[in-house]
């Protein structure tokens, strides 16, 4: 076997031994990572099977992901309109499903599986292409962000998936198919226009004014979907999907956070407990230990200090080679965008949210070593490896009685 096939192999087995365990906690019933809440049937028209798995906690958004699978009318979910911008991941799975309602919940699952080992897929030919180091892979693999994205069923690990394959296509100056692979990472989540932004700085920078121009048309699509859902809703949903940054003040977030007396933890990560109804678990301190112990104090905190590290790295290698490559500007637009995010996200949120916007900055990390042909930084491994084991620790042992 070898070493592709091997890691390959490698992430689909930890994978289905992460997925096993938690769901094994829900009698392996797949609604689990869904997070469905009971309060949400009263914002959705449609009918939700008797099955699936309803936490008495507010729930996750996965559970509107996994409501727009079941029903795909505009009008049958009331939530905010930024979700339905992220149409493809749950329109595939009901395609899959076959309409089949009962299959859902699995087929969520199993796009973002396939997804995770499709992206490892295509990085490690990047890295290849490089000749590089292909066990870099298992750093972007095993990342928290695409963790939380599929036991929580996120568009996440689809969005990495396409934007991978259209940077494939893009080393490999296949551009016009680099541009279709980065229109459906658009549509998958509109924060994959940090990517679109950064790959056609590089080229006006490179002066490959055809090139720009192609990859510039791939948010058309992202366009049209946009002016429809604002026909039909009114706001403009982009401009509620990007209220985590700080647009005219970029530091400013982080500042404020920065300055802010953390949260003392005063309760411990507690038994989940069934309620009378089987399919409803009551997470009684979950979300409490969970804030407080990982968002509050360590998450933000720990992915800033990787973003600073990083950027830290990059100048100083910039000032010795003097290179600027497409992963560079790209590495450089995902750390801007960690840094930009606001107060109340760094703080409130924390790694649910922080650890899935970091996925662009890891995969680009990842990329950057293997384009520059050294070895990955201690410090960054160490970074990303903690906030993963921990993270991974909270969701799979907490157990119901």
């Amino acid at each position: 076997m070898d070493k592709l096939k091997r890691n390959l192999t490698i992430i689909a087995l930890v994978y289905i031994l992460l997925l096993g365990i938690y769901l094994a906690k829900f009698d392996f019933n797949p609604s689990a990572t869904i997070q469905f809440s009971q309060n949400s049937l009263k914002i959705f028209k449609g009918q939700v099977p008797e099955n699936i798995i309803r936490f008495s906690h507010s729930g996750f958004d996965g559970q509107y992901y996994y409501m727009m699978a079941l029903e795909p009318e505009l009008d049958s979910l009331r939530v905010s309109p930024h979700f339905f911008q992220r149409f493809l991941y749950p329109r595939l799975a009901r395609m899959i499903s076959l309409g089949i309602t009962n299959l859902i919940p699995f087929i969520l699952i199993l796009i973002n599986f396939i997804a995770i080992i499709i992206g490892s897929y295509f990085l490690m030919k990047i890295l290849k292409h490089y000749d590089s180091n292909i066990n870099l892979v298992f750093i972007y693999a095993f990342t928290v962000g695409l963790l939380i994205s599929i036991l929580k069923d996120l568009p996440e690990c689809l969005m990495m998936t396409f934007a991978i394959i259209s940077f494939y296509y893009a080393i490999k100056e296949k551009h016009k198919t680099a541009a279709i692979f980065l229109a459906l990472s658009l549509l998958t989540r509109e924060t994959a226009i940090i990517f679109w932004a950064s790959i056609i700085v590089y080229y006006l920078i490179k002066r490959q004014w055809k090139t720009a121009i192609i990859y510039s048309l791939s948010i058309i699509p992202f366009l049209i979907w946009e002016a429809i859902l604002t026909i039909h809703f009114g706001p403009i949903p982009f401009r509620a999907a990007f209220w985590s940054i700080s647009w005219m003040k970029p530091l400013s977030g982080l500042l404020q956070y920065l300055s802010t007396k953390p949260v003392q933890i005063g309760e411990l990560i507690q038994n989940v407990t069934p309620l009378e109804n089987q399919t409803v678990y009551q997470m009684k301190n979950y979300a409490l230990a969970e804030s407080r112990l990982l968002n509050k104090q360590f998450s933000s905190l720990v992915v800033i200090l990787f973003a600073l590290i990083q950027l830290f790295i990059m100048i100083k290698i910039y000032l010795k080679d003097r290179k600027l490559t497409l992963f560079n500007i790209s590495l450089l637009f995902q750390i801007i965008f960690i840094l930009s995010l606001t107060n109340v996200l760094y703080g409130s949120h924390g790694i649910d949210a922080i650890g899935r916007y970091s996925l662009g900055m890891v995969l680009l990390s990842v990329l950057y070593f293997g384009e520059k042909k050294i070895n990955y930084s201690r410090f960054l491994l160490v970074i990303s490896t903690a906030l993963t084991i921990i993270y991974t620790l909270i969701m799979l042992f907490i157990k119901p009685d």
